[in-house]
């Protein structure tokens, strides 16, 4: 379910509809994406693409980590941004709050 189909049932919510309890959980899920998303912004996690070696990486860094930019961010959902925020967690590059 996308945010504009939340936010149009929600419009004419039902008391304990399962579709007006989704349409919550979407935008309260939202919310919490676009929370991690500011936090996220402007840090730099392994990469992906050679397991954070850089070598020969066309993707990231010489480090081999990549910028996470507003573009990437924003096309991420809640579940990977909560594991960007793990894995900058485990590295202590990120406050546990």
């Amino acid at each position: 379910m996308t945010v504009s189909q939340a936010k149009a049932i929600l419009q004419k919510p039902k008391f304990g509809d399962p579709q007006c309890l989704a349409a919550m959980k979407c935008l309260a899920d939202e919310e919490k994406a676009e929370a991690l998303r500011t936090k996220l912004i402007g840090k730099r996690i392994s990469c992906g693409a050679c397991g954070g070696t850089g070598d020969r990486c066309k993707v990231c860094a010489a480090d081999g980590t990549v910028l996470i930019t507003q573009e990437w961010a924003a096309k991420c959902d809640l579940d990977i941004l909560e594991s960007m925020e793990e894995d900058l967690r485990g590295l202590n590059l990120i406050d546990g709050h």
